[in-house]
């Protein structure tokens, strides 16, 4: 396999220039990917309660049942155009517009248990069933998960970023915005290869699992011996069917109000981190950083959440495609000493 990668930029002014690149990519599978198998508590896709869960090893007999013999190398290609504009010598803003293509992505496929391989409209595809159901309890787990090469992705988005240098009083003064808008797109999904559905967790973890939108804002300023940064990051929303209704389907009557949620969802957040930096000498500096200050944490859940029903209560917050975390604002203090 070859790879290759094609650029150029041409200058229109000494202010204003376009650049553009094509490029191919390869990655190998994982060591954990295609050489690792283990057995892990899980919760069950039958009633949602805890039972051993086997991470099969492709090319193992319950694996290639479902038509994983081994993994193949992932291939890429990628796109990019865009542009440089520098209407002062303080500011400089840059555009850039991409398309990346993955075939062939290694993904790890949705859980499956007996009864699950033995409904086709749940498991569709599926090139030797009766294998599959004999080779499972063989395995030592109630029911698997296997690595294969089943998507073909597109991600498509546009990124800005704009900065400005200048002095305030006696000290210089930075703000970059960085923003970032892109979409994924599972364009292909091979039938039957490691249990891999459209409709399915893994598909929407890729599609939906991480923002759409994404920036930061960040104010840098320093004079003398004394620095410092305010950060404002945005994280756009998620929504995946992990530990929800569409992946565990359980009775409705228990939920609160009678019906889970099909999906879990975490709303756009607003996170503030803030520096502050002094130069006790040439050699010491001492610094006090705030990390999401104000506390922001995802939906608190309820009792209409799969999650925190099959927890007992155990999780009181999302934990699956949380961009920023559920451990809320953070503190620390540091010293450096360079010689």
């Amino acid at each position: 396999d070859i790879t290759g990668k094609v650029s150029s930029r041409f200058a229109f002014t000494d202010t204003f220039a376009v650049r553009g690149a094509v490029a191919t990519g390869l990655r190998a599978p994982s060591l954990p990917q295609s050489g690792t198998t283990g057995i892990v508590s899980r919760d069950s896709v039958d009633t949602g309660d805890l039972v051993p869960t086997i991470i099969a090893l492709p090319g193992s007999d319950y694996a290639t049942a479902l038509g994983v013999t081994q993994l193949e190398t992932e291939e890429s290609t990628s796109y990019s155009l865009g542009f440089v504009f520098e209407p002062t010598d303080a500011i400089t803003i840059t555009v850039d517009a991409y398309r990346t293509e993955i075939d062939d992505r290694i993904v790890l496929g949705d859980t499956a248990s007996a009864a699950t391989l033995i409904d086709e409209e749940r498991t569709p595809g599926v090139p030797d069933r009766a294998g599959a159901i004999a080779a499972l309890p063989a395995t030592g787990a109630d029911q698997g998960q296997v690595f294969s090469n089943s998507i073909d992705t597109i991600t498509e988005g546009v990124d800005l970023i704009v900065s400005y240098d200048t002095t305030l009083g006696e000290g210089d003064l930075g703000i970059t915005l960085a923003a970032n808008v892109n979409d994924t797109e599972v364009d292909k999904v091979t039938d039957g290869a490691g249990l891999v559905n459209k409709e399915g967790t893994t598909v929407s973890v890729l599609e939906t699992g991480q923002p759409g939108e994404r920036a930061t804002l960040t104010l840098n300023y320093g004079q003398n011996a004394w620095s410092g940064f305010v950060r404002f990051n945005y994280y756009g929303d998620t929504e995946v069917n992990t530990f929800a209704h569409k992946e565990i389907g359980l009775p409705q009557e228990l939920s609160v109000s009678g019906k889970f949620r099909d999906t879990t969802f975490v709303k756009a957040a607003w996170l503030v981190d803030v520096n502050v930096s002094w130069d006790v000498s040439e050699n010491i500096t001492l610094s006090v950083n705030g990390n999401n200050i104000f506390d922001e944490v995802p939906r608190s859940l309820d009792g209409d959440d799969v999650l925190e029903f099959i927890s007992h209560g155990g999780f009181s917050t999302a934990i699956r495609a949380v961009p920023y975390g559920f451990n809320g604002a953070a503190y620390s203090a540091r010293m450096s000493f360079s010689f």
